[in-house]
């Protein structure tokens, strides 16, 4: 797998302690019950940049993709998440998408913080698209609300 892509513009190893992970469930916020190309694009992809470049977690933040395990001991809290994100901007990413990364897709490390133990970043490989998702579900935020 190659992410000469990922790794143009800095001098970050983005990867080192990422791997490949075909087995977990995840879950990413996206813009419609339709997933487009355009939910996996990095904030580095569409032009927001850390004011730090020379600061590699930073940098690596916005060359990877947010994302969260989705399983029955993370399920109910990342709700809650991505709903209070949800209330607050009610027509921005108001789906969610529960997938698996097939092969090729790229690496994934686990950036737990605490605020939010079940995140994870998502590292594109040069090869990646849409296609390269096992898509379980998608499902829309507004039915969740009470």
């Amino acid at each position: 797998m190659k992410f000469e892509q990922l790794h143009t513009g800095t001098n970050c190893n983005c990867i080192k302690n990422a791997e490949e992970n075909t087995i977990q469930v995840f879950a990413r916020k996206i813009g419609s019950a339709i997933l487009q190309t355009e939910d996996f694009f990095s904030h580095w992809e569409k032009g927001i940049f850390p004011n730090d470049l020379k600061d590699c977690q930073k940098v690596c933040l916005h060359k990877g993709l947010s994302m969260n395990l989705w399983n029955e001991s993370s399920r109910h809290q990342v709700l809650e998440k991505y709903l209070n994100t949800f209330r607050f901007a009610p027509k921005y990413k108001n789906c969610i998408l529960v997938f698996q990364a097939k092969e090729n897709a790229g690496f994934i490390e686990p950036t737990p913080n605490g605020r939010d133990p079940f995140h994870f970043t998502f590292f594109k490989s040069d090869d990646f698209s849409i296609n390269l998702l096992d898509v379980l579900e998608i499902f829309p935020l507004e039915n969740l609300e009470s």
